[in-house]
């Protein structure tokens, strides 16, 4: 299922754009509110590029076509190079220096033929700072010397300082924007896609005697509790499932959701059917 913000199609034929070049590549930088399937998003680009390179190249050891790290807080230069690092299973050490550190991690991601890198919660780098400014500058020499995709998610981007000054400017004349949001339910189209991803998710449940589609019938109640917020749908239909397999029934019952409780947001938005028809 392509989330209605269309990051995982836009990504796609970004990488296929991509492919070959080592001038002239873009970006993608995904951004939006929280729980609004920023991660969702680029993982399962990363998921679709990793089983098609598969495909296309079966048989070869020692690839590593996809690379994600999340931007620690507070990042600088040797910060960025050691999240790498440690993805690639790579040996480092506090004595590592952060330029030859950055060498290594980009010779072996060459190697490895990477070609997507995955940032996650980017909004972390302050360009108003030197050690953000530092930490863009190690991300621009990667982005470089790589012949890779990247794409950058994180929270309201627009609002924050990543597109500031000179290396604000150059970001923002390499990468792709696109901006996720809630899903609506107030059209035919609306409720037609939130039900395309409810779907996708009860597809993935592994319960025993889960009935299909008993999620799908559920889908206005489940945007009603989750007001259309991937993240939220996510951690209420994980805990329920967990809940159904702790009490041995194996299958996701509407009481198993109710006992639910979700995050602020969520909760502050939702009327319950009661208290609606008290007023």
């Amino acid at each position: 299922m392509v989330p209605r913000f269309d990051g995982i199609h836009t990504g796609s034929k970004l990488i296929v754009n991509n492919r070959g070049k080592q001038l002239g590549r873009r970006g993608l930088i995904v951004s939006g509110a929280s729980g609004t399937g920023k991660s969702t998003s680029i993982t399962q680009l990363g998921k679709r590029f990793q089983i098609e390179f598969e495909r296309r190249h079966p048989g070869i050891p020692d690839r590593i076509p996809v690379v994600y790290i999340v931007t620690p807080p507070d990042a600088n230069p040797k910060a960025l190079a050691m999240e790498l690092a440690r993805f690639l299973g790579l040996p480092i050490s506090s004595a590592d220096n952060s330029q030859s550190l950055s060498h290594t991690v980009a010779a072996v991601m060459r190697r490895a033929g990477t070609g997507l890198v995955l940032v996650d919660e980017i909004h972390r780098l302050d360009l108003t700072t030197r050690k953000g400014k530092d930490a863009s500058d190690q991300l621009k020499y990667f982005f470089d010397t790589i012949s890779a995709t990247f794409v950058y998610a994180g929270l309201d981007l627009d609002e924050s300082s990543l597109f500031s000054g000179v290396r604000g400017r150059q970001i923002a004349g390499r990468f792709i924007p696109i901006n996720t949001r809630s899903f609506a339910h107030n059209t035919v189209e609306a409720k037609r896609d939130w039900i395309k991803l409810v779907a996708t998710m009860e597809h993935s449940l592994r319960l025993h005697k889960h009935v299909p589609g008993a999620l799908v019938e559920l889908a206005p109640y489940l945007h009603a509790r989750t007001g259309g917020m991937i993240g939220s749908l996510d951690q209420l239909i994980y805990e329920a499932a967990n809940d159904a397999i702790a009490d041995g029934t194996e299958k996701i019952s509407k009481p198993h959701l109710e006992a639910v409780i979700l995050d602020i947001a969520a909760n502050n938005q939702y009327e319950p059917p009661g208290r609606r028809s008290r007023r």
